[in-house]
């Protein structure tokens, strides 16, 4: 069995969801066939043989196997263990060609990381793809040139927001597919099953690394996205969950838009119509 070894870039997978983990799970078990991996260790696992699919009671022993695909596997024999998060980031990087220079932090890293992925995924796509896509992250409006659609992404990846999360589920799902032939999240909603009908089986030969990637590889650069995606997803909850604590909406009574406030503020001027409002 991997052993974990604590790892503070991969310490927030502790704040993930059973649904959000399934999508790790199942890239560390599983190769593009179905078939169980020659060198898994997941599913003989203690945590595994106990709790089954609520992954997020052993997700300790899912990062541990992330650590032990990302080391040689005889060095990991003399370890006991794997390598940590950032070492296989930048390893995987570097497979993929994008220069680390640039990127100081791991989550710049992982922003760079998914920016690439969503470019090869957006070359891959139909007309009706695009507009598909554009759809369900919620752009509107927009040129579905790969020049204007690119940018847009970005900013999602950037700005956060609800497209964020929309975002980074149908991009673990495409990647799933990739790696597995499948989406792996059947219970984690519509979104993450966008691209998993008639019109998502092209898109996976856009991205066609997985292919000729070593057997390592093979796990440690689709596991990566997912875990950045998931990164994604647990910042976007927690800045939410504070947004809540913080701030009330109300709507202005002058033009009837939805104003955002700090609970404390006893007055707010509406920026539409100017009006001020005691609260």
């Amino acid at each position: 069995m991997a052993e974990y070894v604590y790892d503070d870039y991969l310490e927030f997978l502790s704040k993930c969801t059973d649904e959000e983990l399934q999508y790790l799970f199942e890239i560390l078990v599983y190769d593009k066939d179905e078939e169980k991996r020659f060198s898994e260790t997941l599913t003989t696992s203690s945590g595994c043989r106990k709790f089954g699919r609520n992954f997020s009671k052993y997700w300790e022993e899912i990062a541990g196997e992330l650590q032990h695909y990302g080391g040689n596997t005889i060095a990991n024999l003399f370890r006991g263990n794997g390598v940590e998060y950032e070492e296989i980031l930048d390893d995987v990087m570097s497979e993929l060609k994008i220069d680390t220079k640039y990127y100081y932090t791991v989550e710049e890293k992982e922003e760079a990381l998914l920016e690439n992925t969503l470019k090869g995924m957006l070359e891959g796509m139909s007309s009706e793809e695009k507009i598909r896509f554009a759809k369900e992250v919620g752009l509107k409006d927009l040129n579905m040139s790969k020049g204007a659609m690119a940018l847009a992404v970005q900013g999602i990846l950037k700005t956060g927001g609800f497209g964020v999360t929309r975002l980074t589920g149908i991009l673990a799902a495409y990647i799933s597919r990739a790696a597995i032939g499948k989406a792996a999240v059947a219970g984690a909603g519509r979104l993450a099953t966008v691209f998993t009908g008639p019109i998502g089986w092209g898109i996976t030969g856009a991205w066609t690394l997985l292919d000729i990637a070593s057997p390592a590889k093979r796990v440690t650069i689709p596991a990566t996205i997912i875990v950045s995606c998931l990164r994604k997803n647990v910042i976007e909850r927690e800045r939410q969950t504070k947004e809540r604590e913080e701030y009330k909406f109300i709507k202005c009574p002058e033009c009837d838009i939805n104003l955002k406030c700090k609970k404390d503020s006893q007055k707010v001027k509406c920026p539409n119509c100017e009006a001020i409002i005691y609260l």
